[in-house]
C-alpha cells in the first residue's frame, strides 16, 4: 500500500516532487558521535552514547540491530529502493547528501540537480546495477554499484574481476550505504588490501597483534600517531565503473583511544554479511547524489561543513 498524504491524518503533507521548487532540504547535525535529523526525524537523546555513528537513514535492506536499544531507537529513515521506503513513496527522482568530515553539520537534499548548485564541483557517476532474475543473497532494495578494483597508492591489488562480482547466489554485491559506518570487503579482497597496507606502512605504523575493534576491525595500530605519520599513510582508491573514490590520511585510521588507531576497512566475514559495503566514513566531505531517474550514483568533492551555509540553512547544533 502506498502512502497518500492527502488521505492520511498523520503528519504534514509535503509538496509533490514534480512541483517547481519542491526540493526538501534537511539539516543533519552531529553530537557526541551520534547523528540526528532535525526535521524528518530525531534521535532519542536518552540513548547511551556509543563510539560509532548511529544510522540516520539506510540505503540497504539491513541495519545493525542492538536489542538493548531497539525499544528506544528513533530517527531511522528508510531510503532504500523498496516500495515502502521514503524516497519511492514520495516519488523523488533523486536525493543527495553531504556528510561533514569536521565537527559540523551536513545536509540531506531531496530533488534538485547540479545546475541548482553552481558552487558544486562536477560529479562523476557510476551506474546502479540490478540482477535479474532475483537471487537469494542479492539485496534488490540496496543501492548497488560495481566495484572493479582497489589500489593502494599506485599498486593495483592483484585480484581477478570475478572477486568483485556477485556469484550465482547474488552474494558479493557492492552497496553504497550511509547506515554503515566503515567499509567492509569480502574475505579475499580484504586480505589482499590488509596485506598490502601493512607492507606499505612497515616502519611507519606498529600493528597490534590479535586486537579486534567492535568485533569487525582487525587491523589496529598502537603508539602515538602524529599528523606527519598520518600524512605518510598510502591512500586507498576504490575503483568503480566511471568513478574512483580516494581515501587518505585520517579517513584511513579511526582513533579508538589516545594510543590505538584502527584501519577503517573491515572484513565482511566478521560482520557477517555476504557483500561489499561502502560505509559513510568513506563518504565524508563528498557530495553523494542518488540519481534514480538515470539509475546512477554520483560523487564529488565538497566542503560539507560549508554546504548548509550555501543553502541558507541554520548551523546551530542540537543540545
Amino acid at each position: 500500500m502506498q502512502f497518500e498524504p492527502k488521505r492520511s491524518g498523520a503528519g504534514t503533507e509535503i509538496a509533490s516532487p514534480n512541483a517547481v521548487n519542491s526540493r526538501v532540504e534537511t539539516l543533519i547535525e552531529e553530537e557526541d558521535d551520534r547523528v540526528a535529523m532535525s526535521q524528518l526525524g530525531r534521535v532519542d537523546e536518552s540513548r547511551p552514547s556509543r563510539d560509532e555513528l548511529s544510522p540516520i537513514f539506510t540505503e540497504s535492506g539491513r541495519v545493525d540491530s542492538h536489542p538493548e536499544e531497539d525499544s528506544s531507537s528513533s530517527g531511522l529513515l528508510g531510503m532504500n529502493r523498496g516500495s515502502l521506503s521514503f524516497v519511492p513513496q514520495m516519488r523523488f527522482p533523486k536525493f543527495s547528501y553531504c556528510i561533514s568530515g569536521r565537527d559540523f553539520s551536513g545536509v540531506l537534499v531531496f530533488g534538485g540537480n547540479s545546475s541548482t548548485y553552481p558552487w558544486l564541483a562536477p560529479l562523476n557517476y557510476t551506474p546502479l546495477i540490478q540482477m535479474t532474475p532475483p537471487l537469494p543473497y542479492f539485496d534488490r532494495v540496496a543501492y548497488s554499484v560495481q566495484l572493479d578494483g582497489i589500489r593502494v597508492k599506485e599498486k593495483l591489488l592483484p585480484l581477478p574481476k570475478s572477486v568483485f562480482e556477485p556469484d550465482h547466489t547474488g552474494a558479493g554485491q557492492t552497496m553504497v550505504d550511509s547506515g554503515t559506518q566503515f567499509t567492509f570487503l569480502l574475505g579475499p579482497a580484504y586480505a589482499a588490501l590488509r596485506n598490502e597496507f601493512l607492507e606499505q606502512t612497515r616502519g611507519l605504523l606498529r600493528a597490534i597483534p590479535d586486537y579486534v575493534f567492535e568485533g569487525a576491525l582487525d587491523l589496529c595500530f598502537g603508539g602515538s600517531i602524529s599528523g606527519s605519520i598520518v600524512g605518510g599513510v598510502p591512500e586507498v582508491v576504490l575503483m568503480f565503473r566511471g568513478e574512483e573514490i580516494s581515501i587518505s590520511g585520517e579517513r584511513l585510521l579511526y582513533r579508538v583511544s589516545d594510543r590505538v588507531f584502527c584501519f577503517t576497512f573491515g572484513n565482511s566475514d566478521l560482520v557477517p554479511v555476504e557483500a561489499y559495503i561502502i560505509g559513510h566514513h568513506h563518504q565524508r566531505d563528498k557530495w553523494v547524489e542518488y540519481d534514480l531517474q538515470n539509475s546512477r550514483v554520483g560523487f564529488g568533492k565538497a566542503r560539507c561543513d560549508l554546504v548548509g551555509h550555501r543553502l541558507g540553512m541554520p548551523t546551530t547544533r542540537s543540545r
